[in-house]
């Protein structure tokens, strides 16, 4: 018999006048039932067609007893693979053909190649169709996932460009995405803000402008600079929490509501000076009155740190006034709180001036609110009348009579007033 064969799905070609007989036959064994699997036949292949997870198709040929079609022949349009062992691999063969493949296995990758080469590989689920570029199988246009996720992004799996899968971003049919927590790079880069979309277009969206070196976000029509830590600048009012910094001015936004400096630790709160001012404090008085201040500074010039404490009960700084320590209706000895203050003696008082007590400077003022002298003793080591050159033990304060006790050491007094 003379057969000849087709060169890619090795089909008869009887020559004229041979096959007698016998060519009905072979037409049918060997043409129309190898045109019938080419075209619309499926291999249907398990972990049982595999040896050790590899499968290799070749060329089979019918004649006039039988087709000799089998799970190996290479002439299949369509290679459905299930139910399978391992990861596993179809070796077919070098020349111009193209399969359909299908991957229904849910747990294993099948690849598809030339002998030698590392063709492509299904992941599970996975359908391609395939063809032979004249080294190795590739794939023919995209390749989906085995299943999807409704609403999900495709992405691209390798640099093929024709292997597509799942992604975790989804996009609704509303337009809404949502990412998962990931080191996402998503610029958001603009020239200027002249260069911004529409902020009532884009409600809610945020933008970079390189120019201004600042990120917007569009809330109400416009697009509102957001803080920059470290670095404020072109921001005319920043609110935080119930703080308002506005140009120069910082109130609370609060009713009735206190502005609090709270140093830590040995911490201050500090004033400075520039070239031409000393620091200083503004005290404006009170609103309804006007807006006139007060300045409370700091000297032109200090040859050293020095210390200034306040009184510590309520009074009035300046000479508008003397604090009063309170009537004394006993013996009473005078205290260093009572410096720069006035002491009142009521009936059945005396006063009594301490040795080593007091510091050069301070000074306390005596007033006998009654009708008749009292004593004050001095048991300080020595202490003088004003004007006079003698140590005084005790001495008189007139009736209705004021005196001012000037301590010049903590020794040493000198008493002015009605004394004697």
């Amino acid at each position: 018999m003379t057969i000849n064969r087709t060169t890619l799905l090795d089909l008869p070609l009887p020559v004229t006048g041979t096959e007698s007989g016998v060519w009905g036959d072979i037409t049918n064994n060997g043409l129309s039932q190898y045109l019938d699997i080419a075209i619309a036949g499926r291999n249907a292949l398990t972990s049982a067609n595999f040896t050790a997870g590899a499968l290799t198709l070749s060329l089979t040929e019918g004649d006039a007893s039988a087709t000799n079609i089998a799970a190996t022949s290479a002439q299949y349009g369509t290679l459905f693979v299930s139910s399978l062992a391992a990861n596993s691999t179809i070796t077919a063969p070098s020349s111009n053909r193209a399969y359909r493949v299908v991957n229904a296995d849910a747990t294993y990758t099948l690849t598809v190649k030339a002998s030698g080469q590392t063709g492509v590989t299904l992941l599970p689920g996975q359908t391609a169709v395939v063809a032979f570029n004249g080294t190795d199988y590739v794939f023919v246009g995209m390749v989906g996932a085995g299943t999807v996720t409704d609403e999900a992004i495709t992405r691209f799996n390798g640099t093929t460009g024709k292997l597509v899968q799942n992604s975790s971003v989804t996009i609704s049919d509303a337009g809404a995405v949502v990412a998962p927590q990931a080191g996402s790079v998503i610029p958001f880069y603009f020239d200027n803000q002249a260069a911004f979309p529409s902020a009532s277009t884009y409600h809610g969206a945020v933008a970079h402008s390189h120019a201004d070196g600042a990120m917007y976000f569009a809330h109400g029509g416009s697009w509102v600079k957001l803080l920059n830590v470290g670095v404020v600048s072109g921001v005319t009012q920043l609110d935080v929490d119930n703080l308002r910094l506005d140009g120069n001015t910082l109130s609370s936004t609060n009713s009735n509501g206190n502005i609090t400096l709270a140093p830590n630790g040995t911490g201050r709160v500090e004033v400075s000076g520039t070239s031409s001012n000393a620091g200083g404090i503004n005290l404006y008085e009170d609103t309804d009155n006007g807006t006139n201040k007060a300045l409370l500074t700091a000297p032109a010039a200090l040859g050293s740190d020095i210390t200034v404490t306040l009184p510590s009960q309520t009074a009035t700084l300046g000479y508008i006034n003397i604090p009063p320590v309170g009537t004394k209706t006993g013996s009473y000895t005078l205290a260093t709180t009572d410096v720069g203050e006035y002491v009142q003696v009521g009936s059945g008082g005396s006063i009594t001036i301490p040795d080593a007590t007091f510091a050069e400077g301070d000074a306390i003022s005596i007033f006998n609110n009654t009708s008749g002298n009292i004593t004050i003793t001095c048991s300080i080591t020595t202490a003088y009348i004003a004007g006079t050159d003698s140590d005084k033990a005790t001495m008189t304060l007139a009736t209705r009579g004021v005196a001012t006790v000037l301590f010049i050491s903590s020794t040493v007094c000198v008493v002015t007033g009605n004394v004697s």
